[in-house]
């Protein structure tokens, strides 16, 4: 999506797309500050690397995988009402709460991340990235493993992260 220069060519919002993606949406790489216009999705989104600041306008029943990495969203509120049929990615995010709520979206069957980067990025990420491992393995597990995922968080001094 970059014109000739390098620079060039990258989408600056949503206006103008279609109400309705009968397939993946893929628009990562761009400078896309407020998802809006897409009320469907037919088969996953990423909008990966953008400049997205929260899960605002974002269709909340995404029938594929969703990649949401490299923006600068600080807070998953609201997560918990998605449904989905895949995984999520939300590294390179400052993500600073409601991660929890990740345990409460239908459908989910794995959160991935990169590993590698948890030295690259600072204490911070890393705090979230070991929440992020405590959450992983009470996906799928109702309400039993959210208690449990809540208590573990808390005990590795995550607390931040044990709040919806």
């Amino acid at each position: 999506s970059r014109g000739p220069d390098g620079k060039g060519g990258r989408l600056k919002s949503m206006v103008n797309f279609p109400k309705n993606v009968g397939g993946r949406l893929y628009i990562a790489d761009n400078l896309i500050k407020k998802f809006e216009c897409v009320e469907e999705i037919g088969n996953g989104l990423d909008i990966s690397y953008n400049k997205l600041t929260s899960l605002d306008g974002i269709p909340r029943n995404i029938n594929g995988n969703f990649e949401i990495n490299g923006n600068k969203i600080s807070s998953l509120k609201g997560i918990g009402n998605f449904t989905m049929k895949g995984f999520i990615k939300v590294n390179e995010n400052p993500v600073k709460d409601c991660i929890l709520g990740l345990l409460k979206v239908k459908g989910l069957d794995s959160i991935a991340f990169y590993e590698s980067q948890r030295r690259y990025e600072g204490p911070e990420h890393k705090k979230f990235h070991d929440a992020l491992e405590i959450i992983m393995k009470y996906v799928g597990k109702g309400n039993s493993g959210i208690i449990e995922a809540q208590q573990e968080l808390i005990d590795k001094d995550l607390e931040e992260y044990a709040e919806f």
